[in-house]
C-alpha cells in the first residue's frame, strides 16, 4: 500500500515538472548611465527609466501605464517613458521569473538606470554580454580588439578577455586587456594629457622622405615635436628600399631620446655593357642608353642593340638587388660587298635609286636593282643578290652616245683644237670629219700666223651631223702690234696687281744750321687695284732711314731719321707702259739729335734730343713700265713729295718741306 503511495507521489511530481518547469531568475539592479542623454521634448512633464541587458525579448508592465517603450533592444538598451508618480513596473523574460521593481518617488524629466541580468547561478549558458565603454574626452578613438566602437554606446561582446585601446592624439593612450562577465560590462576610461616631445629622424644617405602615419614629415634628417605614443613610421629614397615600421615616442622634453636612426638598404643592380659595333643604337625598355655601367632598380628588362648592316640583338634580363650583371653583344654583320669596275670612272652609280660612291659597296643581303649612268653614255641597269660575307664583282662598260663632225677652217693650214671639260679631246689642221664622236659641248680654238685667234663652242647631237664652217680674220701690222698691246692690258685689266720697290728719295733733315737734303732711301710695297682701264687705285706703305753727321770748329751734330708712312692716290696708265699717279700721303717721323761741344766750347741746347712728328701731303708720281712677261716686270718712277706741317721741333717756322728721288721695283 505504501509502495502504490509512493509511485502515485512520484508520477504526479514528474506531471507537475513536465507541465509546470522550473523558471530562471533574473537580477534588476540600479547602474550608472552608460551614454546618450533622453530628450523629453515630446514628453516634457513625463520621466524615464533606462534599462541596459544582454536580452532583446523583455517585456514591461507599470501599476500605472507605460507611455512609450523605445531605445535599441537588439543592442541591449530599453527606454520606458511613464508618468512621474509612485508605481510599480515589472520587468519579464520568456523562461525567468518576472521581477518586480518598485518606485516610490519619480520627478518629471528624472531618468533612473538599470541593469537586467540572468541571476549569477542561472548564467552558464550565457554567452554574450552587452557592454558600454565610458571615454574622455568624447571624442577619443575607441578599438576592442582591433575593431572601432562608438563612445557611451552599448556593444554585444563575448563573455572573457579583450584587448581595449583608447587614445587620441595629446593624451596618453590606454592599452590593456579588460575581462567581460555578465556583472562587469561598464567601463569608464579617462586619458591624461600629455605635452609635445621632439622627435628627430636620420637616415643614411640622407634626404629621404620621411611619413608620419601617412602624412608628409620632410626629408631627413628631419625633426618635428609629436605626442608620446605609437605612430607608423615610413622611410622612401630612390633606388633604395623603404623602411616601414612602428616606433614609440615617449615623453620628454630631450632630443635624444625620441632620435631614430636607419641605414637605407640600396634597391639597385649594376649592368656593365659593351657593345660592338660602337654606333650601334641600344635600348633599355625602350628608352636610350650608351655602353657602359648602369645602376638600376631590380626587375626585368627588355634589351634591344640595333646598327645599320648589322642583325638587331634584343633579349630579357633581370637584375636582382646588390648584383652585376656583365653584358658583351657583338653583332654581327648581315652584309655582302659589291665591286664595280665601271666605264667612264666618272659614272654615277644609284642602288635602289639611291645614290653610292665608290667601287666598293657593303649591302645588306638581298636583291638590288643598280643603274650606271653617266652624260653622253647610254645607262645600264641590271639585279643583283647579295649574300651575307659575299663579294660580288660586276665590270660595266657603257656605251657612249655619238654624232659626226664635218669642219671646215679658212685659211685650211689653220690648226684646230677641240677640248671638253679642259681635256684637250682632238687636234688637227684644215678639214676635218670626225665619225663616232661623243655627243657633248666642246670648245673650239682656232690659229693661224697672220690671222686673229677663233673662240667658240661646238655642240655635236646624238646621232646628227654637225657642220661647222669658220674662217679666219687676217690682221695688219697695226692690229699685230696692237692685239700685243691689248694683251698687255689683259694682264692688269682683271686683277690687282703688287708692286715691290726700293726707294733713294732726297729728304729734307735739319741741323742746328737749319734744313738740308739728304738721300733717304728705304723699302715700299704697293698694291694697284683694277677700277676699269686705263684707271687703278694705288694702295702702298714705306719705311725710309737716314743718319747724317755735321762738324764744325765749335761742335758736332748727329741727326738719325726714320720715317713710316704710306698713302692713297690714282694711277692712270697712258698706255700699258707708261703711267702718272697723284698720291695724299702721311708719315710718322721718329728724328733724334746729339749735339756735343769740339776744343771745349760750349754749345746752346747741346746734348741728346729726340721727338716724334707727323707730316703730310699731296704727291705726284710718273712711272714707267718694263714687261719682261705677260704677268712679271719692273715698275720705274720718279716721285715727288710736299709735306705741310710738319710740326718739326728742330726747325724754326717750318712751313713746308720737299722730298724727290726715284723708286725702282718689281711688279707681278
Amino acid at each position: 500500500m505504501i509502495r502504490q503511495l509512493l509511485k502515485i507521489s512520484l508520477f504526479f511530481l514528474l506531471l507537475t515538472s513536465l507541465i509546470f518547469p522550473q523558471l530562471k531568475e533574473l537580477t534588476v539592479k540600479p547602474t550608472e548611465n552608460r551614454g546618450g542623454i533622453i530628450i523629453f521634448r515630446n514628453y516634457p512633464d513625463k520621466a524615464g527609466i533606462v534599462f541596459y541587458t544582454q536580452f532583446d525579448n523583455l517585456i514591461f508592465h507599470s501599476t500605472y501605464g507605460i507611455t512609450k517603450i523605445t531605445g535599441d533592444p537588439e543592442g541591449g538598451k530599453y527606454i520606458l517613458v511613464l508618468e512621474p508618480t509612485r508605481q510599480t513596473i515589472e520587468v519579464r523574460a520568456p523562461g525567468y521569473k518576472t521581477e518586480m521593481i518598485r518606485i516610490n518617488s519619480l520627478e518629471p524629466r528624472e531618468v533612473l538606470y538599470y541593469e537586467v541580468l540572468p541571476k549569477k547561478e542561472e548564467m552558464t549558458g550565457v554567452t554574450e554580454v552587452g557592454i558600454t565603454v565610458q571615454a574622455t574626452p568624447p571624442d577619443a578613438t575607441i578599438l576592442l580588439d582591433g575593431s572601432s566602437i562608438s563612445n557611451n554606446t552599448n556593444t554585444k561582446v563575448s563573455i572573457g578577455t579583450h584587448n581595449l585601446t583608447v587614445e587620441k592624439s595629446g593624451y596618453a593612450p590606454f592599452v590593456r586587456e579588460i575581462d567581460v562577465t555578465p556583472e562587469n560590462t561598464l567601463f569608464q576610461i579617462t586619458l591624461e594629457r600629455v605635452q609635445l616631445s621632439p622627435v628627430t629622424i636620420k637616415s643614411n644617405p640622407a634626404n629621404a622622405t620621411v611619413y608620419v602615419n601617412n602624412e608628409h614629415k620632410g626629408t631627413t634628417e628631419v625633426g618635428f615635436f609629436l605626442f608620446p605614443g605609437v605612430y607608423d613610421l615610413r622611410i622612401e629614397l630612390r633606388d633604395y628600399l623603404p623602411v616601414e615600421e612602428k616606433i614609440t615616442v615617449r615623453a620628454s622634453e630631450d632630443n635624444s631620446v625620441n632620435t631614430f636612426s636607419y641605414n637605407l638598404l640600396k634597391n639597385t643592380g649594376v649592368l656593365e655593357l659593351s657593345v660592338t659595333p660602337s654606333n650601334a643604337t641600344i635600348t633599355l625598355n625602350g628608352n636610350n642608353i650608351t655602353p657602359g655601367n648602369h645602376e638600376l632598380n631590380p626587375g626585368k628588362y627588355q634589351l634591344s642593340v640595333k646598327a645599320n648592316l648589322y642583325s638587331n640583338h634584343s633579349e630579357e634580363i633581370e637584375i636582382k638587388r646588390g648584383e652585376r650583371i656583365k653584358k658583351d653583344v657583338i653583332l654581327s654583320k648581315t652584309t655582302g660587298i659589291l665591286k664595280l669596275s665601271v666605264t667612264p670612272a666618272d659614272a654615277s652609280i644609284n642602288i635602289n635609286k639611291e645614290r653610292k660612291y665608290g667601287n666598293e659597296i657593303e649591302l645588306i643581303e638581298g636583291i638590288y636593282e643598280v643603274e650606271i649612268s653617266a652624260d653622253t653614255y647610254y645607262p645600264e641597269t641590271f639585279t643583283v643578290q647579295i649574300e651575307k660575307g659575299k663579294t660580288v664583282n660586276k665590270s660595266i662598260s657603257l656605251r657612249q652616245k655619238t654624232g659626226s663632225l664635218q669642219f671646215t677652217v679658212k685659211p685650211p693650214s689653220a690648226e684646230v683644237v677641240l677640248n671638253q671639260n679642259g681635256v684637250e679631246r682632238y687636234r688637227w689642221n684644215g678639214l676635218k670629219i670626225i665619225n663616232q664622236i661623243p655627243a657633248g659641248i666642246y670648245n673650239l680654238t682656232a690659229k693661224a700666223p697672220g690671222y686673229q685667234t677663233y673662240t667658240g663652242t661646238i655642240s655635236v647631237k646624238e646621232n646628227e651631223t654637225t657642220i661647222t664652217e669658220i674662217e679666219l680674220k687676217q690682221i695688219t701690222a697695226v692690229e699685230v702690234k696692237n692685239d700685243k698691246t691689248e694683251e698687255k692690258q689683259n694682264f692688269v685689266t682683271p686683277k690687282p696687281n703688287w708692286v715691290i720697290g726700293i726707294d733713294i728719295l732726297k729728304s729734307p733733315t735739319t741741323s742746328y744750321l737749319g734744313e738740308e737734303y739728304t738721300l733717304n732711301p728705304g723699302i715700299s710695297a704697293a698694291v694697284n687695284i683694277f677700277l676699269g682701264n686705263p684707271s687703278r687705285l694705288v694702295l702702298e706703305a714705306t719705311v725710309n732711314y737716314t743718319d747724317r753727321k755735321y762738324k764744325s770748329n765749335i761742335f758736332e751734330i748727329t741727326n738719325s731719321q726714320t720715317t713710316f708712312g704710306g698713302g692713297i692716290g690714282y694711277k692712270y696708265l697712258i698706255n700699258p707702259s707708261l703711267y702718272f699717279s697723284i698720291m695724299a700721303n702721311a708719315f710718322s717721323v721718329a728724328e733724334s739729335r746729339s749735339t756735343k761741344m769740339v776744343n771745349g766750347v760750349e754749345v746752346k741746347n747741346a746734348g741728346n734730343e729726340s721727338e716724334t712728328y707727323f707730316s703730310y701731303g699731296p704727291g705726284l708720281n710718273i712711272g714707267y713700265l718694263l714687261y719682261l712677261s705677260d704677268s712679271f716686270g719692273f715698275d720705274i718712277s720718279a716721285r715727288y713729295n710736299i709735306l705741310f706741317n710738319p710740326q718739326n721741333p728742330f726747325v724754326n717756322n717750318p712751313n713746308t718741306l720737299q722730298s724727290f728721288g726715284a723708286r725702282i721695283g718689281m711688279f707681278f
